[in-house]
């Protein structure tokens, strides 16, 4: 089950929009696929030992506090937190670059897209505000719903593959660093979500046996399952017209299954999008809650509805997230993903870099940890300054709050 989580946690909207986003790169786009995958899993397993050592830690956020101290530790909480708000606002506005497939007007110009995605992530919140229950069936029946368009185009690829109908991709993009740091920024967003396990280690059974195998197993399963499609669907179709793509996926099973696959296709990765942004919506909202039960945040977060749901914090999270949304107006659709994708993958990162500083103070695999440290500030560096500049200034906001509550713990 926890390993289930780990793999439902990576597949997302992100996967279904990639092929297209990274076509730029050519094949250079597989070395940042290794490099993502091996970087992947050597934080999977430093997780994993930071769990072996603090067995009774109900996550990771509370590990990094424990390590290195309440100020760095809420830092990076809240950077992580920050980091889902970018990712659900991707997922609602990749759930209606999909849905406008099926209904055009959608994607008419950016200010009908902005909207739309917003009517989607407030009224999920909605949902969420009435709790757990409405929001596990709607999580249930998403989860499944994603993974038909997925192992249909892996299957479509290995048909392809099996009969050579895979060609060498143009125009050729050389292999260089400068260029697979640009790509690994990118394709690192969909690694994201392998943590999730250890974020709530103390809701798994002994977790420091089952969180470093779910960790290590979800991401080599699913970091195989995306290079794998990646690579295939950038050598089965001209570069040029998968660069313009808004549905890659759709786009792909539509030239190889017929016309009529594309908007079924659409309307099951939308569904999936929509899904991921729901069950993300509540997660995100506990996250500050544990943050608060800790004393690292204002008393006020622990607060419930009658129905045990966070309320203020589900509405500062979407309220979050729409802000994001409404920030990159002035963008390409294209660009706004873009911006969104690299926010959300430089956010998360600093969890990343907290996990590794943690080992390195407890003198624990310090050499992979260093390694790691090292490798996590490359993927942050690829993501370009922009998203760095504003993962940091997400990352500030807290200290307000932080020392609000400080002052207001002194003086009781």
């Amino acid at each position: 089950m926890a390993a289930a989580l780990a793999v439902g946690g990576m597949i997302g909207p992100g996967i279904f929009l990639l092929p297209g986003q990274i076509a730029r790169f050519g094949m250079v786009s597989v070395a940042g696929w290794s490099c993502a995958i091996a970087g992947a899993m050597l934080l999977a397993w430093l997780i994993g030992k930071l769990t072996q050592a603090m067995p009774d830690a109900d996550g990771a956020v509370t590990m990094c506090t424990r390590a290195l101290g309440p100020i760095p530790g809420v830092l990076i909480g809240w950077s992580y937190w920050a980091s889902n708000c970018s990712a659900n606002a991707f997922y609602a506005l990749g759930a209606v670059r999909y849905l406008a497939l099926v209904f055009p007007k959608l994607a008419a110009n950016t200010d009908i897209l902005i909207m739309s995605a917003n009517i989607i992530l407030w009224g999920l919140t909605v949902l969420n505000l009435g709790g757990a229950r409405g929001v596990g069936w709607f999580q249930l029946v998403s989860t499944v719903l994603k993974l038909i368009p997925l192992i249909v185009a892996l299957l479509v690829v290995m048909w392809l593959g099996a009969h050579g109908m895979l060609t060498e991709v143009q125009p050729h993009v050389p292999l260089q660093i400068p260029t697979i740091t640009h790509a690994i920024g990118y394709i690192f967003f969909a690694m994201l979500g392998f943590e999730g396990v250890a974020v709530v280690a103390g809701m798994v059974r002994e977790p420091a046996h089952n969180v470093p195998r779910a960790m290590m197993l979800g991401t080599g399963l699913t970091g195989g399952l995306y290079l794998i499609l990646c690579t295939g669907i950038l050598l089965a179709l001209p570069n040029a017209a998968l660069r313009t793509s808004g549905a890659p996926v759709a786009f792909f099973l539509e030239t190889y299954l017929g016309h009529g696959v594309g908007p079924v296709v659409s309307l099951f990765v939308a569904i999936a999008a929509i899904g991921a942004l729901n069950g993300w919506l509540l997660i995100n909202a506990e996250l500050p809650l544990g943050m608060a039960r800790a004393g690292l945040l204002p008393k006020a977060f622990t607060r419930l509805s009658g129905r045990d749901v966070p309320v203020r914090l589900l509405l500062l999270s979407s309220g979050t997230s729409c802000a994001m949304i409404l920030f990159g107006r002035g963008q390409t659709t294209s660009g706004l993903l873009d911006f969104m994708q690299t926010v959300t993958t430089a956010s998360n990162l600093w969890l990343y870099v907290g996990v590794c500083c943690a080992l390195i103070m407890r003198g624990i695999v310090r050499m992979p940890a260093l390694i790691a440290l090292a490798f996590s500030f490359w993927v942050i560096w690829g993501t370009g300054w922009e998203a760095v500049r504003d993962s940091l200034l997400l990352m500030a906001t807290v200290i307000p709050l932080y020392y609000f509550n400080y002052l207001a713990k002194k003086s009781s």
